[in-house]
C-alpha cells in the first residue's frame, strides 16, 4: 500500500517525463480530485494510506494526462468567474482570458437587461449569475455543447433566472431585440490549428477553434 505523498511524487515524475509544464501542480490536483482532499492533505497527512481503488484511479488519471488529455476533461470541471463549470470534450475549457470579456460586459450591464451570447456557455451563465433581473439567450451550432450549457445553467443559475439555449448558427434562429450582444467565437486561423498544443488540437472541439482561413 502506498501513502499519499509517495503517490503524488510518482505522479509528478510521470507527468514531468511526459513534458507537462505544470507537472507538480497537476499531479496534486488530480490526487485531490481522486481522493476528495485539499492542498493541506499533502502537508499535514502525507502518510495517509490510499485505498486500492484510489491508487488505481490516480494511476489511470495520470496515464490520461500523460497522453495529453486536458486536466479539466479528466476532472470534468473548470473554475471560471468564481463558479465551477462542468466540461467535457464537446466544449472549450473556459479560459481566464475570457473572464476579461465577462468583466467588461458587467461594467455596462444594468438590472433587467436582455443578453444574447453567441457561441454560448460560461459567458451567459456568469453574466446572469452576477446580475439582477437580467434575462438571456445563448446560441451555439453544437447540440452537444448546448447540452453541457444547459446542465451548467441548471446547476449554477437555478429556477429563479430566465434564460434559454438555442441551437443556431450565430443569428440564424435568433428573434427579438437585446440590450447586450456578446460572443467569444472561433478565432484561430485554420492553418494554425495543427500548431496548437496537443491538449487543444487533439481534445477540444475543432469547430470551436477554427475561425476559417483568416480567423474571422
Amino acid at each position: 500500500m502506498e501513502n499519499y505523498r509517495n503517490c503524488y511524487e510518482k505522479g509528478w515524475n510521470l507527468l514531468l517525463e511526459a513534458g507537462i509544464e505544470e507537472a507538480a501542480l497537476e499531479a496534486r490536483l488530480l490526487l485531490e480530485w481522486v481522493c476528495g482532499t485539499d492542498r493541506n492533505t499533502l502537508l499535514a497527512h502525507g502518510d495517509r494510506t490510499l485505498s486500492t481503488g484510489e491508487r488505481q484511479a490516480y494511476e489511470e488519471a495520470i496515464t490520461r494526462r500523460r497522453s495529453r488529455v486536458p486536466l479539466q476533461q479528466i476532472t470534468g470541471c473548470q473554475a471560471f468567474m468564481g463558479l465551477e463549470f462542468q466540461v467535457n470534450g464537446h466544449v472549450l475549457v473556459p479560459r481566464q482570458d475570457t473572464e476579461i470579456l465577462v468583466e467588461e460586459v458587467m461594467r455596462e450591464l444594468q438590472d433587467g437587461m436582455r443578453v444574447l451570447d453567441l457561441c454560448t456557455g460560461c459567458i451567459l451563465i456568469s453574466l446572469l449569475h452576477y446580475s439582477n433581473g437580467c434575462t438571456g439567450v445563448g446560441t451555439d451550432i453544437s447540440g452537444e455543447a448546448l447540452a453541457v450549457a444547459r446542465r451548467n445553467g441548471a446547476a449554477l443559475l437555478g429556477a429563479e433566472k430566465e434564460y434559454a439555449f438555442l441551437e443556431s448558427d450565430l443569428f440564424d434562429r435568433v428573434e427579438g431585440r437585446y440590450d447586450v450582444i456578446v460572443s467569444n467565437p472561433p478565432y484561430i486561423r485554420r492553418e494554425e490549428i495543427d500548431t496548437l498544443l496537443p491538449e487543444v488540437r487533439d481534445h477540444e472541439p475543432r469547430m470551436a477553434l477554427d475561425g476559417g482561413v483568416d480567423g474571422l
